[in-house]
């Protein structure tokens, strides 16, 4: 047995339905994993669901047991019936990537690793970007932001689990994950982090009834964090190490719970407190040297919170800035789309003082020199795909501070499409260009200013991948022909024409080299070689003549895993005269204009609704 995944379970209803969906699709044979569900007291459908799933696949087990109130507890009865050579946890209601458990132990097994964490996407929920933007070998502390993956979501050698005693704190508690997971990564000899493949989906409801998510108390929630402070303390000597894994719980758990509109719109009472715990900790823990590695906000945060200045720190919590994007050319590069793209910080946060920059306050100045931290700027072009999540695209910037202060920045980004943990896949992406700066990350969607790019065929086998824009005029590639919205306009710029049995393509996509691709026509499938026709046209010959005759129908692309994308129709005559004919172009033109209507339309109501807004305003302020 390879991998045993253990599923702490609590009531999730239908939410489970997509992780059982994803581990019957799994690559890794039915007989080299198990699956064991721990059942902590469920009171809706659940254990009845549970309970046919073990009887209709053996390598599906049960276990049921009276509510712990946390997934400590089931997690350690899943460690303890484990029978794979790796344990991976899941939660009840995120779900795998078909070849995650393939990929995973595959890894493991080729790097003999303690732990290997494979990539995670997060959907309406923060999964550590930074870890996955390259495959690892042998990651620490020292060589890859390993503190920030601190959720369970890994895969972990049963016998190293066993060796070293590792198992979750049980109850009713937070954070339990966090020293499960701090006391692994110092006691393994070899962590993988593998990122090019999206292994582990993790979500955020829409209903907010994941666990995590209640309101915290806060003299307890930072107990349980001290808990994971003092496993670094015990695990480290002073120094950067240390400082690094203190730093993130610094950032994470005590300034981020100090900002934004979950402290905003809490009572004063609740604010103190949230205040007072999180100071206390700060200065009982941690030395000033973890504070001089944060960036430029965070680092005035941490010193207003040593100091205990509470009115300065809430003042902090809804400081903002935002990004203005716009692309500012684009080219194919051979199987690569080249994005030049610039930027401007919105509100400016800095003003010049004596030739440094300081940090804007709303009662006036900070103390604090930023003038350094702007070195550190970080800009990301990020495709985001409503099923995979975000891919960071290779991206070079470069930052421009004006002498009055004002941020602006020049880059470019490499969307490629043929591989590895930056590439896209099939689906329907939206570009968007996100800063780090002083503390702060701010995204945008790329504005379409120079946004004229061709489709074109990528990879072997050759795929389609089509640029566009959304209704709401943000940049999008759409890749491998998934996406029926892209197929009129497709096939409108499509031509053909038939002489004898020879049916010719011309096609509105570029194509760096000759590329085979098949045809269904009717019933018959036909293969022939695309040769590329000017910078962004191929032309694609095919023979109708078969061994039933010549084949007419409908004209379908077909392309990798199964899509089509339809294009015309053969008609063949009576006497053999053979036509071809656009049946849907009339639908086609139509399609093309109700797309037009609606984004008029929704332009129209959402000028309306600002002019409504407008009135109300001037109402309130007469």
């Amino acid at each position: 047995m390879k991998v045993s995944v253990v599923v702490p379970v609590y009531n999730p209803g239908e939410h489970i339905e997509p992780l059982v969906d994803s581990l019957l699709r799994q690559s890794l044979p039915a007989e080299e994993f198990e699956v064991i569900f721990v059942d902590d007291g469920s009171t809706d459908t659940t254990p009845a669901r549970l309970d046919e799933l073990a009887a209709q696949h053996p390598h599906f087990s049960v276990v049921h047991q009276e509510n712990s109130g946390w997934p400590g507890k089931p997690r350690n009865v899943g460690i303890g019936r484990a029978r794979g050579e790796y344990v991976f946890f899941s939660d009840n209601d995120d779900w795998f990537g078909d070849e995650a458990l393939q990929r995973m132990y595959d890894a493991a097994a080729r790097h003999d690793a303690d732990i290997v964490i494979g990539k995670m996407v997060g959907h309406n929920r923060g999964v550590p970007r930074d870890l996955f933007r390259a495959n690892r070998e042998r990651a620490t502390f020292a060589n890859a932001p390993l503190q920030d993956s601190l959720t369970p979501h890994k895969l972990f050698r049963k016998s190293f689990l066993d060796e070293h005693s590792i198992r979750f704190p049980e109850g009713k508690r937070r954070l339990e994950d966090h020293v499960f997971v701090m006391q692994a990564f110092f006691a393994a000899k070899s962590i993988y982090v593998l990122s090019d493949y999206d292994c582990y989906h993790h979500i955020r409801r829409e209903d907010d009834s994941n666990a995590g998510y209640d309101d915290i108390d806060p003299v307890s929630y930072y107990g349980y964090v001290r808990e994971s402070v003092d496993v670094v303390l015990a695990n480290t000597e002073p120094g950067a190490i240390r400082d690094r894994c203190l730093r993130r719980f610094l950032r994470v758990e005590m300034l981020t719970r100090l900002e934004g509109g979950g402290f905003l719109e809490a009572h004063e009472g609740r604010q103190r407190l949230l205040f007072d715990q999180a100071r206390t900790l700060l200065v009982e823990t941690m030395p000033r040297s973890v504070d001089e590695g944060l960036p430029g906000r965070q680092r005035l945060q941490a010193h207003l919170l040593r100091g205990g200045d509470f009115e300065s720190v809430r003042e902090l919590a809804d400081w903002r800035i935002g990004v203005r994007a716009e692309t500012a050319g684009t080219r194919w590069d051979g199987e690569q789309i080249i994005v030049d793209w610039r930027a401007e910080i919105r509100p400016d946060p800095l003003v010049v003082v004596d030739g440094r920059r300081r940090l804007l306050r709303r009662s006036g100045v900070s103390d604090l020199d930023v003038t350094d931290d702007l070195e550190k700027t970080s800009w990301d072009v990020v495709a985001f795909e409503s099923a995979r999540g975000e891919v960071i695209v290779p991206t070079k910037a470069t930052t421009i501070v004006k002498p009055d202060g004002r941020v602006f920045a020049e880059g470019s980004a490499v969307v490629g499409f043929a591989g590895g943990p930056n590439a896209l896949d099939d689906g329907w992406w939206q570009l968007r260009l996100r800063v780090r700066t002083l503390g702060w990350v701010a995204e945008s969607p790329l504005r379409p200013s120079a946004w004229a790019v061709p489709a074109s065929f990528v990879r072997t086998p050759a795929t389609l991948v089509r640029p566009g824009r959304t209704h709401f005029n943000v940049p999008c590639i759409e890749v491998g022909g998934s996406v029926p919205w892209f197929d009129a306009p497709f096939a409108l710029r499509s031509s053909f024409r038939v002489s004898g049995s020879a049916l010719t393509l011309r096609l509105p996509a570029r194509a760096a080299a000759p590329v085979e691709l098949q045809v269904r026509v009717g019933g018959a499938r036909l293969v022939g070689t695309a040769r590329p026709v000017g910078a962004d046209a191929t032309e694609l010959v095919v023979d109708l003549a078969t061994e039933g005759g010549l084949a007419g129908g409908p004209v379908r692309l077909e392309l990798p895993r199964g899509r089509a994308v339809p294009l015309a129709a053969v008609v063949v005559a009576e006497d053999g005269r053979v036509t071809v004919r656009r049946p849907a172009s009339d639908r086609a033109r139509l399609l093309v204009a109700v797309g037009r209507r609606r984004a008029v339309s929704g332009a129209k109501r959402a000028r309306a609704r600002a002019l409504r807004g407008a009135r109300r305003v001037r109402k309130l302020v007469s």
